[in-house]
């Protein structure tokens, strides 16, 4: 098979077909994840290594694929880059539009007015959110979770500091709305858009979390982050001081880094 290529196969006797994921960085230099193949299935993808690779390709709907457990299988429907579909339970997973910006500052709002989550204290605009998530797309990503059409949250990466050695490191955040929490909603955002910014070249995800807030603790350390710090009564809203506990995760290993576009 050729591996840029596409070939239609057949599985249980329905018809499948296998392509292989890229990513377009910006300034015209073309990065690809490990290869992989792509298999279609109506309109699902399910992303597991490529057989010719030397991993055993095991049946889809089994409790494996390709050696990769089946709840680590990523679901898609064919796109180009910035436009696939991540389909991970919760719902669907794709890359925000400028259309999604008015809907991403209703589910952020009461985060803001109500909560100490965020430290904003007035609600971004549609108009503002739709900046914010074109600046976030340059050299990271915002994607959002869809629902029966529906966007019900989303998770962004963005620099974690100014100085050019910083730059292969990116803060994250996910945000969803308030009827959908604990529904694993968070999770499909943020293995997505990980593999989203590793792509990119980010080696390093930090998030931090004003205190109390134990839900994200815990999903944050269930996604294999580590508590590098606190900082102590750093930020005043809603009548008290917050601390800020900053979490990490690592997305790659300790090999030099591949330049950023």
């Amino acid at each position: 098979m050729d591996r840029g290529g596409a070939e239609r196969v057949a599985l249980h006797g329905e018809p499948l077909q296998w392509h292989r994921l890229r990513h377009e960085a910006v300034g015209g230099r073309r990065v690809e994840e490990p290869a992989v193949r792509v298999v279609v299935h109506a309109l699902t993808v399910l992303r597991v290594p490529a057989p010719e690779l030397g991993t055993a390709w095991t049946s889809a709907g089994t409790g494996d694929a390709g050696g990769v457990p089946r709840d680590r299988w990523v679901a898609a429907a064919v796109g180009d880059d910035h436009g696939v579909v991540i389909d991970h339970g919760p719902g669907a997973v794709r890359d925000a539009v400028p259309a999604d910006a008015l809907r991403c500052a209703q589910i952020y709002a009461p985060y803001v007015r109500e909560t100490a989550i965020s430290f904003e204290t007035d609600p971004p605009a549609a108009d503002e959110m739709a900046g914010r998530i074109a600046e976030a797309q340059r050299e990271h990503a915002w994607l959002v979770l869809e629902d029966g059409g529906t966007v019900i949250g989303y998770a962004y990466g963005g620099p974690f500091m100014s100085r050019a050695a910083y730059r292969w490191a990116s803060t994250v955040s996910v945000y969803l709305d308030g009827a959908r929490r604990r529904s694993g909603g968070g999770r499909a955002l943020y293995e997505a858009l990980f593999d989203r910014l590793a792509a990119r070249g980010i080696r390093t995800v930090l998030a931090g979390i004003a205190l109390p807030n134990e839900a994200s603790e815990g999903l944050h350390r269930a996604l294999g982050f580590e508590p590098v710090g606190t900082y102590r009564r750093i930020g005043w809203k809603h009548g008290r001081w917050h601390d800020v506990v900053w979490l990490q995760r690592h997305l790659g290993d300790d090999a030099p880094p591949t330049p950023l576009p």
